[in-house]
């Protein structure tokens, strides 16, 4: 017999216990405790918000910025993701997963990014789901390609991860999408009733 606990840090967990402003130095200060925690534990994996209402209770908020700039290209401002990922580095060394969460485990209303319009200084919510294929291909892409480029900047790209599924794929033709736009960057799962595949090779 052998017992598997899964155990993850909380970003926003903890500035909600605390009373804190998300992502503020006194946010950072107080999570160096929880990583320095899960070192102990002898974990190795890092969650980042991608799209908005995952499980991570992340509601609105992502921790990589998509801007559109006034001539119409998308840009990434990756400032949170970075300092995040390297406290998480300064406890774990270079995790061996960071788990990007592009898809709901489930069936869901919609599956958003905020997307900052430079041009107008407005925020809008835009749905990023199997049902907008034709619009979502595009942004998709270049927030892969973009994301894999900084990632190897950072020392990082055999640590990326997309995710996740559960017990199905709710939207397979995004697996298909970021395979082709990332080759050689794979999924992880937390099913109940399957083990690793080809696409889903990491078990959380």
């Amino acid at each position: 017999f052998q017992l598997f606990v899964q155990s993850e840090q909380s970003a926003y967990g903890v500035a909600n216990h605390y009373k804190v402003p998300l992502w503020s130095d006194e946010h950072f200060r107080l999570m160096d405790s929880s990583f320095r925690q899960l070192a102990r534990l002898g974990v190795s994996w890092a969650y980042v918000s991608v799209v908005t209402k995952s499980e991570l209770g992340n509601r609105d908020d992502v921790m990589i910025k998509w801007v559109r700039r006034q001539d119409g290209s998308l840009d990434f401002d990756y400032s949170i993701m970075d300092r995040y990922l390297a406290l998480a580095k300064k406890h774990f060394g270079i995790p061996k997963v960071v788990c990007f969460l592009v898809m709901h485990g489930t069936d869901s209303n919609g599956v958003f990014v905020p997307i900052l319009d430079e041009a107008t200084g407005r925020t809008e919510m835009v749905d990023v789901g199997p049902d907008h294929d034709a619009t979502r291909r595009p942004l998709w892409r270049a927030f892969a390609r973009r994301l894999y480029d900084h990632m190897k900047g950072l020392g990082m790209a055999k640590s990326m991860y997309w995710g996740q599924a559960f017990d199905d794929v709710p939207d397979k033709s995004l697996v298909t999408l970021l395979a082709e736009a990332t080759p050689g960057v794979y999924w992880t799962g937390a099913a109940h009733g399957r083990g690793p595949d080809e696409t889903f090779r990491i078990g959380s």
